[in-house]
């Protein structure tokens, strides 16, 4: 096993202490293997004891579960109202046991009531939902300890616990050979942000009257201009769910739609997050290093993909989570120096076989969550470099890369 990094140890000293709070927050960015240091406490865990690992998505549950396994810590996966229904059964395992869970599962139904009668050695939050509060609060009084995984700057049940740890890029940066973090910034013109800005709030008014949730995954060009496409198309029926015909609201964001399309395809402007990339590829394909580019939607990997063949650069592969996951990982195992590759988080989460010495560019994103699942897996990767695309002077409705800068 490989062993911990200084500042993962130092975490993994603190939670041994037994003076330390019983309810804490340790803040950490995506990327910076903080779930190493709380794997290897729960790999010590007293014989008898039992874990909870709570996680608001069931990939981050399995994700943990599969870490778990690899170093033979017994693990179970709440999954179905039956296996917690057999964790009332079962006897306690050797060297003690961790239970996972989704919110969800953990907070409703027949696993809500099962956990209602452990009692906790640890409870982990992993990147908790706020919402939770009251449910999460019957489970810390069963609990000894109670430690909350956050990204800086969140708020929620948590707040107000004492600061176990604060794990910034600096802190991994400083680290020979941990993965390196860089942001590289970017500005955008005024009319850009004004263009940007507009499209998102019709966007959010179309998703208001459509009754669904506003959805705007990237603030791409092209993303936002295949989306007021199809608004300004009329590409939804003409008659609702409930059997209302098109209103004159419809017709009012059908009509400003095609308006935004107009300037956004008018638009001088040349798109600085391409400017941005261009500039990192200059430097390090040159010396025949394998990259990455991460994007949060297949229109943004496409967009990008065209961009890069008209530079001459085209991609080696194009990948979205809708490929086969056989021929995901062999293209993503498969790259070469001097190798570009654009994908879509969702295609590479969860892969750890990136090359020595490559170079992973994360375009802007929404989806945290996504983007979180795939850095996680770069903490055990050699001399790899992580590029994170930042504005610097976004607007309020653009959205902004996850944790803060690291210089």
């Amino acid at each position: 096993m490989k062993p911990l990094w200084g500042y993962q140890q130092e975490l993994l000293d603190r939670l041994k202490n037994p003076l330390r709070p019983r309810h804490a927050v340790v803040t950490a960015h995506p990327g910076t293997g903080i779930r190493k240091a709380i794997e290897a406490y729960l790999g010590e865990l007293p014989s008898g004891s039992v874990a909870l690992v709570l996680c608001p998505y069931a990939a981050t549950v399995e994700q943990w579960a599969d870490r778990l396994r690899a170093k033979d810590i017994a693990v179970t996966v709440l999954d179905s109202a039956t296996v917690a229904l057999r964790l009332l059964e079962g006897e306690p395992e050797r060297g003690g046991r961790v239970l996972v869970a989704t919110y969800a599962r953990a907070t409703h139904g027949p696993t809500s009531l099962v956990l209602s009668e452990v009692t906790f050695e640890l409870i982990v939050h992993d990147q908790p939902m706020p919402g939770v509060t009251k449910q999460v609060d019957r489970l810390h009084s069963r609990a000894r300890y109670v430690v909350a995984l956050v990204d800086p700057q969140s708020t929620g049940f948590w707040s107000g616990w004492p600061l176990l740890a604060d794990i910034t890029f600096e802190d991994a940066n400083r680290e020979v050979g941990h993965p390196l973090f860089v942001n590289v910034p970017y500005e955008l013109s005024t009319e850009e942000r004004r263009l940007r800005r507009e499209a998102v709030g019709l966007l959010s008014e179309y998703a208001a009257l459509r009754k669904t949730p506003p959805l705007v995954p990237s603030d791409s060009r092209a993303e936002l201009h295949a989306r007021l496409l199809t608004v300004a198309s009329g590409a939804t029926p003409d008659v609702g769910a409930a059997g209302d015909k098109r209103s004159p609201r419809d017709d009012d964001l059908s009509d400003r739609a095609w308006r935004l399309l107009d300037q956004i395809e008018g638009s001088q402007d040349v798109d600085p997050r391409l400017d941005a990339l261009d500039t990192i590829l200059d430097r390090h394909l040159r010396v025949g290093v394998s990259c990455f580019i991460l994007s949060s939607t297949p229109m943004d990997a496409r967009y990008i993909a065209d961009h890069l063949a008209g530079a001459g650069r085209k991609p080696r592969a194009v990948l979205t989570a809708e490929d086969p996951l056989a021929e995901r990982r062999s293209s993503l195992q498969s790259t070469g120096p001097g190798d570009i590759v654009v994908a879509t988080h969702g295609a590479c989460a969860f892969f750890e076989g990136w090359p020595t010495g490559s170079i992973v560019i994360s375009w802007s994103s929404r989806n945290h969550r996504e983007l979180r699942d795939v850095l996680t897996t770069l903490d055990e990767a050699s001399g790899v470099a992580v590029f994170r695309l930042t504005a610097q002077n976004p607007s309020a409705d653009t959205p902004r890369p996850p944790g803060r800068s690291s210089g």
